[in-house]
Parts: C-alpha cells; structure tokens; sequence
C-alpha cells in the first residue's frame, strides 16, 4: 500500500468480505440454526463502518474544502447508496408478505423512518447510520484542510459518546449513529496514519493470522455459549476491536488476507452492497420453502449473488452514471 494512491484494490476485497461474513451469519443462524453465529453480521457491519470512514478520510481529507468538491462528494455518495436502497424499500412496501418477497414494513410510520434515513429495520438499519456519517463527514474534511483532523474526530467522538450514553440512560437501544459513529471514526483515524506512515508491516504475516483468528473466536454468540461476558456489540471490546485489527491486517494483505486482492473477492466488493441489501429477502423467502436446509443454504448464496450482479449491472451503475450526468449538466448550465 502506498500513501499516494488515491485507489487501494484490496479494499475491494474487504468489503466482499465483509458483506460474505454477513451472509454467512445470517444464513447459518436462520437455516441451520447455528445460535453460536450470533452478533457475527455486526461484525461484518462493523468492518463496513471501518472501511467506510477510512475511505472518505483517505479520499477527500487532502482535497481542498471548497463547494466544487463538496458538491462532487454529495453527489458520489447520492449515487452510491440511494437508488437500490429506494429500490429496495419501495418493493417491500408495494410487496408486502408476498410469497416472492419477505421483507414487510410494520406499517407507514416505519416507512417514513427509512424513507427519510431516520433509522431502519433488519439489515436496513446501517443504511441510515451510512448516510449521517456522510453529512457529518464535512466537519472532519474542513479541520483536515486546516491540518487539524485529529480536532474533528475528538469533538464528534465526545458528541457521539454523550448521545449514545444518553440514549442507554433513557433505556432504549436502537441502532443510531451515535452507537456506532466510533467506528467510523477509528477508520477515519487509521487512514490519517497509514498517510503518513507507510511499509514495515508487510512482512508480520503472522498478524494476519492472529487478526483473522481473533475475529472469529470474538463472535459473541460462542462467546456467549462459552460462558464468557458479552457487552452490547458496537461497545463490546473484542467485537469492534477484533473488526478494527482485522481491518489494518486487511489493508497491509498480511499473511492469507493477500487472498482479498484476487478477482473473486474484489468481484464481490463490487457487488456487495447489492449483496447486502438484497440477500435477507433472498434468505427469508428461501426459509418459508420446505427444501432441505443445506440445499437452502446454498440456494440462498446462488440466488443473492445473481441478483447482486444484476443489481450492479442494470440498477446501481445505471443510477450512479445518471446522477453524475445530471450533475456535470447542471454545472455546464452555471457556467
């Protein structure tokens, strides 16, 4: 990995990764019953998180802070996020319990919550918390121009603390930004040092080993049935710590993570937000059938990776080039 590169490949094949933990858990939790398998999704959501506020720190922390490419940041994240993720809520309201699609709204007021990104249901939940750090992400990118990023991560690390202690206090714990805004942040921090600090940890293949090992002996659902204590997933320890040191193993491909810049996992970073939004459907319709539950299984990874490759295809870049056109229209019509 070199500081100046403004792409970094392998970052695709984290987020495949991400989105195949995510997959993996909920399948083997909903169709083989593996209990043990609790609280991995959130660790693959946690990983997510961490990649995101390292790639918006590593993308834009550098580039003036003016309108133009505040303009340019809006309309990438838009086109990135929104469309399947409109998409995929207004199937699920004009759907219903379908027999094709298994995803329903409570009602009107669930819709509005995640039609106006308040907060959202199932796996619908990070959308929302993805899209506030987006809006705040400015605040970081503005002290960044002024050499002074570090001041940015500490006022909304302090603000998102004291909103989320707040929040426990009234007893209530929905998923909020405020929850898991710390991992944004630990991504954002991680890309401020690896600018700077470059090379040495390439040849410590045995701590990617240890990261990927830690992750997955962290999952709170064995810990749990081990007998061992488990905290609320977006505080707990080994949960966020495990993603965290996992995702520095990832970004240096140390010792078998240097697998995650090969084709099929940068393939799947490709598709996975598609994944993501997508396979729960899959997964619950798939549940409702009376088919033997390991042919279930693999019917549910087969269905939810051809559709994310038709989502990517015929949906998101569609999406994402027509919202970049309309932009770079707009702007010739101001000039």
């Amino acid at each position: 990995m070199r500081s100046e590169q403004s792409r970094i490949p392998v970052l695709d094949g984290v987020r495949g990764f991400a989105a195949l933990v995510v997959l993996i858990a909920h399948s083997a939790q909903i169709l083989l019953g593996a209990t043990f398998l609790r609280g991995l999704g959130q660790q693959g959501v946690a990983l997510f998180f961490i990649l995101s506020g390292f790639l918006m720190t590593w993308l834009y922390a550098e580039r003036p802070f003016n309108r133009a490419n505040l303009r340019t940041y809006a309309v990438h994240r838009v086109g990135r996020v929104l469309p399947l993720y409109y998409a995929v809520i207004l199937v699920s309201l004009l759907a219903g319990s379908s027999v094709i699609w298994t995803f329903p709204f409570a009602g009107p007021r669930e819709f509005a919550e995640h039609a106006f990104l308040l907060m959202g249901q199932q796996t619908l939940w990070t959308i929302p918390i993805e899209v506030q750090f987006y809006v705040l992400f400015p605040i970081l990118w503005r002290d960044a121009s002024k050499a002074r990023p570090w001041r940015a991560i500490t006022v909304l690390a302090v603000a998102f603390l004291s909103l989320a202690l707040a929040i426990r206090l009234m007893g209530y714990d929905p998923p909020l930004l405020p929850m898991w805004g710390h991992c944004f942040l630990i991504g954002a921090g991680i890309a401020l040092v690896a600018k700077r600090h470059t090379g040495g940890a390439q040849k410590r293949h045995w701590m990617g080993w240890t990261a990927l090992a830690l992750f997955f002996a962290a999952v709170p659902g064995l810990r749990t049935e081990l007998g061992l204590p488990v905290g609320p997933n977006y505080w707990d320890p080994l949960t966020v710590g495990s993603s965290v040191l996992l995702f520095v193993a990832c970004l240096y491909q140390l010792g078998p993570l240097r697998i995650l810049d090969g084709a099929v996992p940068r393939w799947l970073g490709r598709v996975s937000y598609s994944v993501y939004l997508l396979h729960l459907p899959v997964l619950l319709t798939i549940e409702r059938t009376d088919l033997p539950r390991g042919i279930a299984f693999m019917l549910t990874f087969a269905i939810t990776f051809a559709l994310a490759e038709l989502s990517f295809r015929y949906i998101e870049t569609p999406a994402r080039r027509w919202i970049a056109s309309r932009n770079s229209a707009s702007e010739r019509a101001v000039l």
